[in-house]
């Protein structure tokens, strides 16, 4: 989770992923806070080679293990809606490919493998399954991208004096673009294992069930 320091004060941003957290962190650097724990180098030879996932994507247990996190002046992080987010992970998981198959079946057999791998290693891909919910820890302000990015980062530099000025860049989902989100065909089965699956989202971050 990228820690930010300004002028004696910090903030930690509860990175979930596929949510708009990279805008949040542009727009934090892009306003003179000083950003830590956060390494977005990969591959062979990194130090994220050697751990389960990157520092800026951890979850809420670890990181009350390593952060006293009542002593931040601020904490929080944004949401998504879990079948839009499940959406947008399947596009960007299939990326660098030149061919995708956004259909049904091939959606539904795609999660039906991921959880079995998720089962095994709860970090799979960066931490980019967890649900959201699990990232979560005592005090979060949670913030919906639904609602609006831009408006919500306003209010809590309005709330916290945080100095940001300038909104969060575009935010780049893959809901444009030749492979939209949009367009990966969610199955009447795949909508139930997104049920069962983030079952704790949809209940906890107030999310309708689809």
């Amino acid at each position: 989770m990228p820690l930010y320091r300004k002028d004696g004060r910090s903030v930690l941003f509860v990175h979930v992923p596929k949510t708009g957290g990279t805008s949040v962190e542009h727009l934090f650097r892009a306003n003179g806070w000083q950003q830590s724990f956060f390494d977005a180098k990969y591959g062979p030879g990194t130090r994220n080679a050697l751990m389960w996932c990157g520092p800026q994507h951890l979850h809420g247990e670890p990181l009350q293990q390593l952060f006293r996190v009542e002593r931040f002046d601020l904490v929080f992080t944004v949401v998504r809606d879990p079948v839009a987010r499940f959406r947008s992970e399947y596009v960007w998981r299939h990326r660098k490919k030149d061919e995708v198959d956004l259909g049904g079946r091939a959606v539904q057999q795609w999660f039906e493998r991921v959880q079995k791998r998720y089962a095994k290693n709860p970090y799979l891909f960066d931490n980019h399954v967890r649900p959201q919910h699990e990232f979560l820890v005592p005090g979060t302000t949670v913030v919906r991208l639904e609602d609006g990015l831009s408006a919500a980062m306003r209010r809590l530099s309005r709330e916290h004096d945080l100095g940001l000025e300038g909104g969060p860049e575009q935010f780049k989902d893959s809901s444009t673009g030749p492979r939209r989100s949009a367009d990966v065909e969610i199955t009447r089965g795949t909508r139930r294992m997104i049920r069962r699956f983030y079952r704790g989202d949809f209940r906890e971050l107030g999310y309708p069930k689809p």
